[in-house]
């Protein structure tokens, strides 16, 4: 089983978690077994308030270090403010173990580019970001035009809705063509 543990801090947009989550968890629902597993974490294990509501969560960043790929959701366009209200997720992806895949969803891409995770990798974001992203990571292979990327375990989609492409693509790759297919059918 491919387990997932999905970060969530304030600055989470809520149709990039429930993209994710509903992926995920159709996936497993038309395959009539679990292929993943999706943990909700926060940097310290609290439940995170979002504008929609409180949202739960499994446990904070150690738990991460269990799993196959820590998912960032989309978390909008003020990236200096998502940057300094995120510095223990930063801190944790810079000594994440190496076994675990680190992705990002839309403009989260501006996090793991900030930890140096995605330096000399190929990666993108949201299109409108491209200018930012580019003057702030010069490092980072920026391929705008991508829906989503790969790089050895770095994962990246583009704008927000891209990151159903970068789900449907984890689903391809860990539980199989038919049931990506399937999956996008039902999306």
């Amino acid at each position: 089983m491919f387990r997932i543990a999905l970060f969530v801090c304030p600055q989470t947009l809520c149709s990039s978690l429930g993209l994710a989550m509903d992926s995920f968890h159709l996936a497993n629902r038309l395959a009539g077994e679990r292929h993943f597993e999706v943990l909700r974490i926060s940097s310290d294990g609290a439940p995170v308030e979002l504008p929609f509501g409180r949202v739960e969560v499994e446990g904070g960043l150690d738990l991460a270090a269990h799993c196959d790929l820590l998912l960032i959701p989309a978390t909008g366009a003020d990236i200096d403010s998502t940057v300094k209200a995120n510095q223990a997720l930063l801190s944790w992806l810079r000594r994440a173990p190496a076994g675990v895949q680190l992705g990002s969803l839309c403009s989260s891409a501006f996090l793991l580019a900030e930890a140096g995770v995605l330096d000399g990798r190929r990666a993108t974001t949201h299109w409108a970001l491209e200018a930012a992203f580019r003057a702030r990571y010069p490092q980072v292979r920026l391929d705008i035009d991508a829906l989503c990327t790969d790089d050895n375990g770095r994962l990246c989609s583009g704008g927000a809705q891209a990151g159903l492409d970068l789900c449907l693509y984890l689903i391809e790759r860990h539980a199989g063509a038919a049931l990506a297919r399937r999956a996008a059918a039902t999306l």
